[in-house]
């Protein structure tokens, strides 16, 4: 006869905890309380941040998987990140956005490719991709 803990275990290995809680809270039918944009605005804010901290480049990871963790810096997802975290500056007078926002502005300089391109994929890769080239300027 297997255990719990052997339940448990074989559970985790399939799905992680946080996605098990929203599809029990969804075969359950319970309700989720509801938050404020700004809460929302300040949750996904602080998951950029955190993105940017694990790199440790000034980037901002490409992705989070459950399995694997964070992904290594993406210069496309850095260049999006860099406009919010200035916006979100501005709307909150809080200026360590803006650096934070400098420090991958400064990235993706430092990792530019000498034709000027911008490296596609995720991390620093030596060739250019088309896409991401125009948002820079």
């Amino acid at each position: 006869m297997i255990n719990m803990s052997t339940y448990r275990a074989l559970f985790r290995s399939i799905i992680h905890t946080s996605q098990a809680k929203v599809i029990l809270r969804d075969a359950f039918k319970m309700k989720q309380d509801v938050y404020s944009n700004e809460i929302h605005l300040k949750g996904a804010i602080d998951w950029l941040c955190l993105s940017q901290d694990i790199s440790g480049s000034g980037g901002c990871a490409a992705a989070y998987e459950f399995q694997s963790g964070w992904s290594q810096p993406y210069p496309e997802t850095t260049g999006y990140i860099i406009s919010t975290f200035l916006r979100y500056a501005e709307i909150t007078q809080d200026q360590k956005f803006k650096y934070r926002a400098i420090q991958m502005g400064n990235w993706e300089i430092d990792i530019q490719l000498p034709s000027g391109a911008i490296r596609g994929g995720s991390g620093i890769n030596d060739y250019p991709i088309v896409f991401n080239t125009g948002w820079l300027f």
